[in-house]
């Protein structure tokens, strides 16, 4: 169920930290905002006072997670401590499955001497990277790339092998396929530099034990979510194989990564 939020409370509330510098020179700007449980979608349409925009319209989207914004002060923490020694020479950081972009900015202001390039396979994350990147004025956060991390390192939109001093994955390994945290660990082994430091964050079982509870919730939601796309997986390959259209488990498979 989505909530709508009024113009004034919009913007004070979510967003002005982030857009206000941009759109300074601008008269006036309508801004609207959608909750979809974890995840708000900001839509900003910058126009004048007449109502007619003085350039093409211009429309940013920009991903917000509360969850995001709840861990991006502990990891930066692990953050500096991992890379504080290293901090008087200029590090290139590569981010796995950036998301909202909301991470790699905060890094990004925090942590000046590391250039950070951000990484997603979905467009929209692309492009909410691109809005946080132009709002903040980022200056060490590079254009985001499409990457695979399941896919051979040499597809890694073309970085070169051994050019990385930190890689970060953040809550992607939980929500991927087996093939792609395969992938992440191979991947990175060949794309870090000597002594290069991978950082993933997620909620992990140490001695088959998760922790905290809200951890152990989110293994019992990821089960759940599993089971059904199994389940769904196999209602359609039956579906296929009644039709006579022949047997599909291999695509089904591939699709929730069941082996």
């Amino acid at each position: 169920m989505k909530q709508r939020f009024n113009q004034n409370q919009t913007f004070q509330s979510a967003v002005q930290n982030q857009i206000s510098p941009d759109f300074t020179k601008f008269p006036r700007f309508a801004c609207s905002l959608w909750f979809f449980n974890e995840v708000i979608l900001s839509s900003l349409v910058v126009q004048n006072l007449n109502g007619r925009s003085r350039q093409k319209p211009l429309i940013q989207i920009m991903l917000l997670s509360p969850a995001a914004e709840r861990s991006q002060d502990g990891l930066l923490s692990v953050l500096w401590e991992l890379l504080e020694e290293r901090s008087h020479r200029e590090l290139f950081g590569l981010e796995l499955g950036s998301g909202t972009g909301q991470h790699v900015v905060h890094f990004a202001r925090e942590m000046p001497f590391v250039t950070w390039q951000p990484s997603d396979i979905k467009e929209e994350a692309r492009n909410s990277i691109r809005a946080y990147i132009e709002a903040t004025k980022a200056k060490t956060v590079l254009e985001p790339v499409y990457l695979d991390a399941s896919e051979p390192w040499e597809k890694w939109a073309g970085l070169p092998q051994s050019s990385c001093d930190i890689i970060i994955a953040i809550n992607l390994l939980q929500y991927s396929p087996f093939r792609t945290a395969e992938g992440v660990f191979k991947g990175s082994g060949q794309m870090l530099k000597q002594n290069g430091l991978l950082m993933t964050y997620g909620p992990y079982a140490i001695n088959g034990t998760i922790t905290p509870i809200c951890n152990e919730q989110l293994d019992q939601t990821l089960r759940q979510i599993f089971q059904t796309t199994v389940c769904l997986a196999l209602f359609y390959t039956n579906c296929q194989q009644e039709s006579g259209l022949g047997s599909s488990r291999h695509r089904c498979a591939q699709t929730t990564g069941v082996q």
